[in-house]
């Protein structure tokens, strides 16, 4: 079992064993795994523990940040919650030179069918977000006017 598996698991007690061994690379890729499966709440734990929210990935998806990945997700709480902490909406992919944004719009084009997905409000609040300069509200739902 490793950490990334255990928090998208919810396998508290696996993250509890796991967590004091931990090495920088394991919290890395666990942030960027709990991105991509929209974990909130191990994404903002392993935030709080040191994971970098601007860092390229270490093993999943190499040539992105985790941002990328919570927009891969299709959750709106995943992307809010790096914004909130941090994570840089301007950042782009290291494969297809893509922002954030430029990953949710193309999610909301191509799988627009999904229902369970909100990669639309996900585009609509990161194209608000660049309109006012990479701001947000404490909440990170809507953008300062």
């Amino acid at each position: 079992m490793t950490l990334a598996a255990a928090i998208c698991l919810d396998r508290a007690e696996d993250v509890e064993r796991l967590l004091p061994r931990a090495t920088v690379a394991d919290k890395q890729t666990a942030l960027a795994v709990a991105a991509y499966h929209g974990k909130v709440d191990g994404m903002r734990r392993l935030i709080a523990l040191g994971a970098d929210v601007n860092a390229l990935n270490t093993a999943v998806q190499t040539h992105a940040v985790p941002l990328h990945n919570a927009v891969s997700s299709g959750s709106l709480a995943a992307v809010t919650s790096l914004i909130d902490a941090g994570a840089r909406p301007d950042i782009r992919d290291t494969a297809y030179q893509s922002t954030p944004l430029d990953w949710a719009n193309w999610y909301a084009r191509e799988a627009g069918g999904e229902t369970a997905k909100e990669y639309g409000k996900i585009a609509a609040f990161l194209r608000a977000l660049a309109a006012n300069g990479g701001r947000a509200t404490g909440d990170g739902r809507e953008p300062v006017e």
